[in-house]
């Protein structure tokens, strides 16, 4: 947790619209820009540098640049020179810690949003990644900034290789819809991964809590938090966005972002029952090592108890007196053998009786 806000002061003092890297460990990625253009029977993708921008888009087709890495920060400048990004909404696009929110100007439409998904963090152990992602979209084309490649935007650059919603991509507003879809829908998968954890734990909980259990406990609520984190005002982003009026966005386009942010509406509200899970599971595990606790403590209490009696006829007998008649019999060793014996047997069905064991 502690490393998850580093470097969020890194431009503190600065210049509005400066852009500033981050301290953030994926920063050494390298930046690549491609271009990807649409049309109703093909597909091309292939990088572009940024001074080469005006040229390489042709008006007949849907073009999507597709930036990923803010390493490069001269490339990022020069890219947003060439189309036409404020100084400020560029500063927004790099910013890994901006939150998700959507802002509508004269010829353009901007909204940052975040991509998440767990990856492999070490054997048996996955973590949770929130990409960063700004989608700007304008009259002639529409540019995205990844943090780093987004699981979620991958799978849209391979639906569309494959002919799928291709035909239906019939303007650049579409494009900017199925960019936010499929952020959300990747939301969903990581979901069903987050719960999926929280059934297992639910079971080791209940079968041997321990150490290691509380461990992963702590990770799960530290990932239920950043979740919560990033879906939130990304709902509130898409809210914007699904009632935005601009003309770069048709009545059909806003029909679909309205069943985005439905789908935002779900996973925010799924997103705090697993909160309110979590935080069941905590009560769970401090309520089941104090009953394990418990269930100790009574069974050397009655151990305790049944000797108490045997200590002090032993206490007894110990005492060495000369005149103790009963040491001279040669049935008295037994004796008081069997009566330490009846003594706990007698304890034994009395606690049983009172159904303490």
């Amino acid at each position: 947790m502690k490393g998850l806000f580093r470097g969020m002061g890194s431009g503190a003092g600065k210049a509005p619209g400066t852009l500033v890297e981050s301290d953030l460990t994926r920063q050494h990625l390298a930046t690549t820009i491609e271009l990807v253009q649409l049309s109703p029977g093909l597909l091309e993708r292939r990088p572009i540098e940024p001074e080469a921008l005006s040229v390489e888009l042709r008006t007949d087709r849907i073009s999507w640049i597709r930036l990923i890495g803010f390493r490069d920060l001269a490339a990022i400048e020069s890219l947003g020179a060439s189309a036409g990004i404020d100084a400020l909404l560029l500063e927004d696009c790099v910013n890994p810690y901006q939150r998700s929110r959507f802002e509508e100007g004269d010829g353009f439409v901007f909204a940052t949003l975040k991509g998440l998904w767990f990856e492999a963090a070490g054997p048996g152990s996955t973590s949770l990644i929130r990409g960063h992602v700004a989608i700007y979209l304008s009259d002639r084309f529409i540019v995205s900034f990844e943090e780093e490649p987004v699981p979620a935007l991958e799978s849209v650059v391979s639906r569309l290789s494959e002919g799928r919603f291709r035909e239906r991509v019939d303007s650049r507003g579409f494009l900017a819809y199925l960019l936010a879809d499929a952020l959300v829908d990747g939301c969903f998968v990581a979901l069903e991964k987050l719960s999926d954890s929280l059934e297992e734990m639910e079971v080791r909980l209940m079968d041997h809590p321990g150490p290691e259990e509380l461990s992963a406990m702590h990770r799960l609520r530290t990932d239920s938090l950043l979740f919560r984190k990033a879906v939130w005002p990304m709902r509130e982003a898409l809210s914007d966005f699904q009632r935005c009026d601009s003309r770069l966005l048709g009545d059909s386009c806003r029909r679909h972002l309205r069943d985005v942010y439905d789908h935002a509406l779900q996973v925010a509200d799924t997103v705090e029952t697993l909160r309110d899970i979590v935080s069941g599971m905590l009560d769970t595990y401090l309520s089941s090592v104090s009953n394990r606790m418990n269930q100790v403590m009574k069974v050397l209490t009655i151990i305790a108890t049944i000797f108490i009696p045997l200590t002090f006829l032993a206490g007894i007998y110990g005492m060495n007196f000369h005149h103790m008649p009963e040491l001279g019999q040669r049935w008295a060793y037994p004796a008081v053998l069997g009566l330490m014996a009846v003594t706990a047997l007698c304890m034994l069905c009395y606690f049983r009786r009172r159904k303490w064991i």
